[in-house]
């Protein structure tokens, strides 16, 4: 069982936002085997993983995993799968990625052109959404989300380009192999949105 995060609505009181946290202390929440495994060895400080949970009317609802650097000095990037898609977010500027995607609710999200450039293959420019003030940026492209995963796992150079920031190289943390095949395994992803599936050029 993946830890569990929660995600909030603006109307719920903020001391619900630690409730994952606390119940770990009482043995309700726990990670799963290969992630303890990894941690223990620790190789996985770099990157976290967690369950994301919504609390609605007084009821809990799963909404996917999400699976983000932890570097707060650096810009950052996240996976996000719910209900079998696979979402990319990442950061023109340094960012505590687990604070944006589980402890703030979303207010606002803008279509807007970036440039996304991996490793030696030609820049693309593309309409992704910006959320949070144009910090994080999410590609609306399955073939884009797919490509980045995989240049995340193998280590690629990745440069984003937006309007606010021009371009920015992602310094990301090598890819830890047992939390990114934890991840895509509990996903469960349609074939579509798995990363894998089709391997060519997107």
């Amino acid at each position: 069982m993946v830890p569990v995060l929660l995600i909030v609505q603006a109307t719920q009181p903020a001391a619900a936002l630690h409730a994952a946290d606390d119940a770990q202390s009482d043995g309700i929440v726990s990670g799963p085997p290969r992630i303890a495994a990894a941690r223990a060895a620790g190789d996985a400080a770099a990157w976290g993983i967690a369950r994301l949970v919504m609390i609605h009317g007084g009821r809990r609802h799963e909404r996917g995993l999400v699976l983000y650097s932890r570097d707060e000095s650096e810009p950052g990037a996240a996976f996000r799968c719910d209900r079998g898609k696979l979402m990319v977010i990442l950061a023109a500027r340094p960012t505590d990625m687990r604070e944006y995607l589980v402890d703030k609710p979303l207010r606002s999200a803008e279509n807007l052109d970036v440039t996304i450039t991996v490793g030696d293959e030609e820049p693309r420019q593309e309409t992704w959404v910006a959320m949070y003030q144009r910090r994080l940026y999410m590609a609306r492209r399955v073939s884009t989300t797919s490509r980045l995963f995989r240049a995340v796992v193998d280590g690629e150079r990745l440069t984003l380009a937006t309007p606010d920031d021009g371009a920015v190289a992602l310094s990301l943390p090598p890819a830890t192999p047992s939390l990114f095949e934890t991840f895509l395994d509990d996903c469960e992803l349609e074939t579509r949105s798995d990363p894998y599936a089709d391997a060519g050029p997107g």
